[in-house]
């Protein structure tokens, strides 16, 4: 059967003539909104009969379904595991009176299907190209060749596929499955996807391991996709013709039947790629306006009730945490280094773990009231500032607004917000041995208290509730274990008090861009551009001024002398050395008693001019390899200053068994430069 003897009565309804203007007026009005005001201002517009003239239905809940889809994409990840593992609770309107149990449970199966679309979008969209080499709107293949390519190639990868939210955000094996089956998919024009589609939600067998609803939500991506790659021309053609050119060929009865099915299908897929493609530069373009009569639910809440023009008080914690958690990984940065595999402290996997799983469920919990205070203030701030939610439409607006906010009015109350959580993190240690005692005295009790007792007596609830609490701290014990023998070289996981208590700290008094304005006014004086400065009392009284004039306490000291090792090497130690003699204001018992890592960079330094050291007694550039002896030896005096006489004499044993591997005219060589001198005493 031709392509023109297929049914051609489309209904346009999704996609009509006032489309892209109605969806533009809601990217604008939803843009500042959290995600529990754009279910609001969903819930309204779907009855709000003014719209509803412009629009049906089926068109709004597309345009809805994409901008809920993009504000879970722009969530923290450690948001957006948070709000997975409460159930979506922080991010659904409060109960009221115009807003019912009933309503809320539809509300969150919607942000359950946003979120598992969400996820395949992204993996979508950044691991597969947009633009695809077939051509969209190519023939469709013959019936028998689409169900043999689908049988051989897609089913099996389909059946494999575990939809659920949970499974689609932590599954390793989901990640691959998803992006093999797009790039095959990829691969085809719409015609073949579409019948794949068709073939896929009729397979009985498919259908007991994966839910229709789910396969839709993936045929719905991909299309969408496809479709976006259309030029401009293609796209309205596609939709003048009726879709026609889109159809799969179907050899069976009920055809005609099945291709109004698609056609409808088609439309949504079309309206959901416009929608996709409308962005920042067109909402630039048009320089448009939300007229109150337009869209009278803008402002709405998610209680129905109207909403102050500003409404700072409701987006700030749609603001404030990913402000916060991109805050602490900052803070978290200036600890991790690659160059010491030994401490899980110091590696990026452990400050992983600490945002994406420490922080969101062991910290955040407890700081709600702290957050209410600040959302109070910040709506008082706006109004004094005469801020205007429409005008801070983009996210840096946004976060300098914030940050403006916290640097001032809310300084005191973000300043307990920090200290709070870093209380919360220095107890990790004795809260992780409590929950461990709780949870045996639990697992005691339930033993030995028999189901007769617990029918007529009832269980210990207070205790179980702690014994549930005290999982989480074992939950992230475990996901701390397991990132560390993830790494390459597994090191030893030490969550003692010690390293707690400092990471406390760096949560509590660290800020990265005053860090950052430290380093390099150190790194001008010892590098400046005329010269190196000479390690000696003026350098030291130099850097004790900057330091003195700043208010710096001996910790940020000790980052910053970290950091300038790690990235100026080779970096003589004779400037730490000389700095810490010189000065008893900054002594190295303070300096390093607030930071101890501060050594192991120290170590690791000495490490390196070791193994550089060797290197050039392999060449015949005599005068850099004596120039680096000297440098080594300072550092090694430096080291047994400082205490580090263990690690300074692993690394010159080492280095003193070189020559013994070399040829005899090499080890000659190292002989005449008096190596054997820097063996340990």
């Amino acid at each position: 059967m031709g392509a023109n003897s297929r049914v051609e009565n489309c209904d346009f309804q999704i996609l009509g003539p006032d489309f892209d203007s109605v969806a533009l007026k809601l990217i604008m009005a939803a843009g500042p909104c959290s995600i529990a005001q754009t279910l609001g201002l969903r819930r309204e517009t779907l009855q709000d009969d003014h719209i509803l003239n412009y629009l049906s239905a089926n068109s709004l809940r597309v345009i809805f379904n994409v901008l809920l889809t993009r504000k879970i994409l722009q969530m923290n990840p450690a948001v957006n595991e948070m709000a997975r593992h409460d159930r979506f609770e922080q991010l659904l309107p409060p109960l009221s009176e115009n807003y019912a149990e009933n309503q809320r449970e539809r509300d969150r199966e919607i942000l359950e299907n946003s979120f598992v679309q969400a996820r395949v979008t992204d993996l979508c969209r950044v691991l597969s190209p947009l633009a695809q080499d077939e051509n969209p709107i190519a023939d469709s293949m013959p019936s028998g060749a689409v169900r043999k390519i689908y049988t051989d190639k897609i089913r099996p990868i389909l059946a494999q596929l575990d939809l659920s939210l949970e499974a689609t955000l932590q599954d390793s094996g989901f990640e691959s499955a998803i992006i093999g089956v797009n790039n095959l998919m990829m691969v085809f024009p719409v015609a073949v996807i579409m019948h794949m589609r068709r073939l896929a939600l009729e397979d009985d067998e498919l259908s007991a391991s994966i839910h229709p609803n789910q396969l839709r939500i993936l045929f719905n991506i991909w299309l969408t996709q496809k479709i976006r790659g259309l030029e401009e021309e293609a796209f309205h053609q596609a939709r003048e013709e009726n879709f026609n050119s889109l159809l799969p060929i179907y050899d069976r009865e009920g055809a005609d039947e099945i291709w109004a099915a698609d056609r409808d299908t088609l439309n949504y897929a079309f309206a959901q790629a416009r929608m996709t493609n409308l962005g920042i530069d067109e909402i630039e373009k048009h320089k448009l306006s939300v007229p109150e009569a337009y869209l009278s639910s803008a402002s709405a809440t998610g209680d129905g009730k109207a909403q102050s023009p500003d409404g700072f008080g409701g987006v700030f914690t749609s603001w404030f945490t990913p402000y916060v958690m991109d805050l602490l990984n900052s803070k978290l940065q200036l600890m991790v280094t690659e160059n010491d595999k030994k401490n899980f402290l110091l590696s990026d996997a452990f400050a992983k773990v600490f945002l994406d799983r420490f922080f969101p469920k062991l910290v955040l919990p407890h700081m709600d009231r702290n957050i209410e205070a600040m959302a109070t203030s910040f709506e008082l701030h706006a109004k004094t500032a005469k801020l205007k939610l429409g005008k801070l439409s983009d996210e840096t607006s946004r976060e300098q607004s914030l940050k403006k906010f916290l640097e001032s009015d809310g300084a005191e109350e973000f300043h307990e917000f920090l200290s709070k959580s870093a209380m919360i993190v220095r107890e990790f240690p004795q809260q992780l041995g409590k929950a461990k005692k709780v949870i045996s005295e639990h697992k005691e009790s339930s033993e030995k208290q028999g189901a007769f007792s617990k029918l007529f007596k009832g269980e210990d609830k207070n205790l179980k509730s702690r014994a549930k609490d005290g999982k989480k701290y074992l939950a992230v014990e475990q996901a701390f274990h397991d990132a560390a023998s993830r790494l390459e070289e597994p090191p030893v996981v030490r969550l003692d008090e010690t390293d707690f208590a400092l990471l406390g700290d760096f949560v509590e008094k660290i800020d990265p861009a005053r860090i950052d304005m430290l380093y390099k006014s150190v790194e001008y004086e010892i590098f400046k551009p005329s010269g190196d400065t000479k390690p000696g009392a003026a350098l030291t009284d130099t850097l004790c001024k900057i330091f003195r004039d700043e208010e710096t306490d001996p910790l940020e000291i000790g980052i910053i002398l970290t950091q300038m090792i790690y990235r100026r090497y080779p970096f003589n130690l004779e400037y730490i050395d000389t700095f810490f003699q010189n000065n008893a204001r900054f002594s190295k018992e303070k300096v390093i008693g607030a930071y101890p890592y501060l050594k192991n960079a120290m170590v690791w330094e000495l490490k390196s001019q070791a193994s550089r050291l060797a290197e050039l007694a392999d060449q015949d550039d005599e005068s850099a390899f004596d120039e680096e002896v000297q440098l080594y030896k300072v550092s090694r005096r430096v080291a047994l200053v400082m205490e580090m006489r263990g690690p300074a004499d692993k690394i010159a044993k080492d280095l003193s068994s070189k020559p013994l591997d070399l040829p005899a005219d090499r080890r000659r060589y190292w002989e005449e430069k008096k190596l054997p001198e820097l063996r340990p005493a």
